[in-house]
């Protein structure tokens, strides 16, 4: 069910059909099998990874499984995150882990057998790296799918219990997982507006603070530092103060001050021009950064000591998204849909207006394909059995350069990633290997 599995596709050095949170993705040629793996570098200590999203049946078995390694102090695992959203969007329902690697040698990760939530419709299949620091994880022969449900001894009702998710377990998500944690956002639709509102708290401490709408490209006229702004809101349970506290782009960092930030309040750090409403808390600074840039840029919120506590790149910036969600044009505000769900460039998205200090409110969201084209993917359209890529060799001896075939996807920006994933490349690999012998 995963698209470029065993990452032998690359496009501009990276694996082609796999998104990334944070960290630096690239091929690499020091592969399991064949001629590349995937790899996630980090010069930071928090957990990033390689992912995609794939469609799931409520309440069917499914295993993933990967050849991972790490170089450095990291550790490597699989992830697999399960949403009743069709596209991966909005809080997760539940989650299991694989077992994890330490080891600079290539070693088999499996979740083992796990079961889909009830209401899940799509699952984010996430390659981990938790870093201590800068190191590599890498990863190769990706798979996803479908299984048989484990055979378990009965276990006395009075006594049964699911196991906690754990590095290494491989316990199965519970059948009675909510649609969403307690305290995550909630999503209601008014006419043609879907607002989406944090309405309980879910978490303590500074984890709770989150980036969830800015404008980074104001319709006033002169030096837009002055008129740029951030919003953060804080879905924990409890207060949260800002000394200490750094907002940064992508070239300098804004100390935020002694501001309180209620439980599931918002503060705006703003630009000295930049017009708000007058009962927003506020932060007024220099500007933000060195001044977000129209075209892309990326946004860091660190908590007192340094720790990164969410971040988000956009536009042309790759930083943190990969790809990332496209930079709003001027007098527009990019928003965050749900500020609990995990971080994804899916989950971010143009408002319908900005909304500085206020629930964010979205035009309403077209019905999504798990699996569709993102930007800075190729594009992906439906398909019948007929009507697969058209393959083109040409070996380069006619030209007189080395005996290495080259391989021309004829179409290949109009293919699903199911097709690219199921279909096309054991056609290659045959290809492939009738030149390697001939």
């Amino acid at each position: 069910m995963l698209a470029n599995g065993d990452f032998e596709l690359v496009s501009e050095g990276k694996p082609a059909y796999w998104e990334k949170f944070g960290g630096t993705m690239l091929a690499s040629g020091d592969a399991a099998g064949g001629s590349y793996a995937g790899c996630l570098e980090s010069d930071t200590a928090s957990t990033k990874w390689l992912y995609q999203v794939v469609p799931v049946e409520g309440g069917a078995w499914y295993a993933a499984t990967a050849q991972g390694r790490s170089i450095g102090p990291a550790e490597a695992m699989i992830r697999v995150s399960w949403y009743a959203s069709g596209d991966g969007s909005g809080s997760q329902l539940d989650q299991s882990e694989s077992n994890i690697t330490t080891s600079t040698s290539w070693t088999a990760l499996s979740t083992g057998p796990i079961q889909a939530p009830a209401d899940a419709q799509s699952a984010r299949v996430r390659l981990v790296i938790r870093p201590g620091g800068n190191a590599t994880a890498c990863f190769d022969d990706a798979v996803f799918a479908r299984s048989s449900a484990p055979s378990q001894t009965p276990v006395p009702p009075a006594v049964q219990t699911t196991a906690p998710n754990v590095p290494g377990s491989t316990s199965t998500p519970r059948a009675t997982a909510t649609s969403r944690p307690p305290g995550a956002a909630s999503t209601s639709r008014t006419g043609s507006q879907t607002t989406v509102v944090p309405v309980q708290p879910l978490v303590s401490g500074p984890l709770a603070l989150r980036i969830s709408e800015f404008m980074s490209d104001p319709p006033p006229s002169g030096r837009d530092g002055d008129f740029e702004w951030v919003e953060l809101v804080n879905i924990g349970d409890e207060p949260i103060d800002l000394a200490g506290w750094q907002l940064s782009d992508g070239n300098a960092a804004v100390p935020l001050g002694a501001v309180v930030v209620p439980a599931g309040g918002y503060v705006v750090v703003h630009g000295p021009g930049a017009s708000l409403p007058g009962d927003v808390l506020k932060v007024e600074v220099d500007q933000i950064g060195n001044g977000l840039g129209n075209t892309g840029d990326l946004l860091r919120l660190s908590a007192r000591g340094g720790e990164v506590v969410d971040e988000v790149s956009f536009g042309d910036n790759a930083k943190v998204f990969d790809p990332a969600p496209s930079a709003p044009d001027a007098g527009q505000a990019l928003g965050v849909m749900d500020p609990a769900a995990d971080p994804a460039s899916e989950n971010w998205a143009i408002t319908l207006r900005p909304t500085p200090g206020e629930p964010n409110i979205f035009p309403p969201k077209p019905s999504a394909t798990a699996g569709a084209a993102r930007p800075g993917t190729p594009e992906t359209t439906a398909q019948g059995p007929d009507d697969r890529p058209t393959l083109f060799v040409q070996d380069d001896e006619d030209s007189g350069g080395s005996t290495a075939p080259w391989i021309v996807l004829g179409g290949l920006a109009g293919i699903s990633a199911g097709i690219a994933g199921a279909a096309l490349w054991p056609r290659i690999k045959k290809l492939r290997e009738r030149f390697r012998k001939g």
